[in-house]
């Protein structure tokens, strides 16, 4: 029998291992992580994250593939399973340079290749734009409110029999000393891959946004 183990229960760390459970339904399955869901601690960063889909992936091949795959699920749990913290809402995107100066088309295509998956964009008019900006659309998108949805991938991880443990690593073979009988290890420590040894990853880097969310009720910084 296969037996995995995930290193870190921020939202990359137990998504894997729930995709583990999808693809591997008779493994054993552990996550081991210095924080886990109801910690507050500043470095833990899917704690206190908010998020929203965009695409990033510019290679007309896997990396559009994937991010394809992440909207088409972010649709299906806003519909069937809403508790998740993950709702449908459009979002404005402006640009301050032309549309073919901002890297958001695929090199080897000229367009956008999103604009398929999503339904299509709109854009936004002239007259309609903030001062100082060149061009945006609108897009159907979707908003995570990860102080619910965090708790919820933990509770599926539980429901499906993956393991939660508490443990701290100075070193990446302190996890394969403390659980050798791992099939394979997955590291999703984040930033945290800096740090942790036998990895220090020095092309890992933090990043910060602030995204302007109008809802019904009221305005929010997510």
């Amino acid at each position: 029998m296969s037996s995995f183990l995930v290193i870190g229960a921020g939202v990359v760390g137990l998504t894997t291992a729930l995709e583990l459970r999808a693809r591997y339904p008779t493994a054993k399955i552990a996550i081991a992580a210095k924080f886990l869901p109801g910690d507050s601690a500043p470095e833990y960063t899917s704690a206190w994250g908010g998020a929203n889909w965009f695409p990033a992936a510019r290679d007309n091949g896997p990396h559009e593939d994937w991010e394809a795959i992440t909207y088409r699920k972010f649709k299906e749990l806003s519909s069937v399973r809403p508790e998740c913290g993950i709702q449908p809402m459009n979002i404005r995107w402006h640009y301050e340079a032309p549309i073919d100066d901002v890297g958001i088309k695929t090199p080897a295509t000229g367009k956008l290749w999103f604009e398929e998956v999503v339904g299509g964009l709109e854009k936004i008019e002239e007259k309609d734009l903030p001062s100082g900006t060149a061009f945006g659309f609108e897009m159907a998108s979707f908003v995570i409110d990860v102080q619910k949805y965090l708790p919820w991938l933990q509770s599926e991880a539980m429901r499906l029999g993956i393991e939660l443990h508490r443990r701290v690593f100075g070193h990446i073979k302190d996890a394969f000393r403390l659980y050798p009988q791992a099939t394979a290890i997955f590291n999703c420590t984040g930033i945290g891959a800096l740090t942790l040894g036998g990895v220090e990853d020095e092309k890992i880097f933090s990043a910060r946004v602030r995204v302007h969310v109008d809802t019904p009720m009221d305005d929010n910084l997510v």
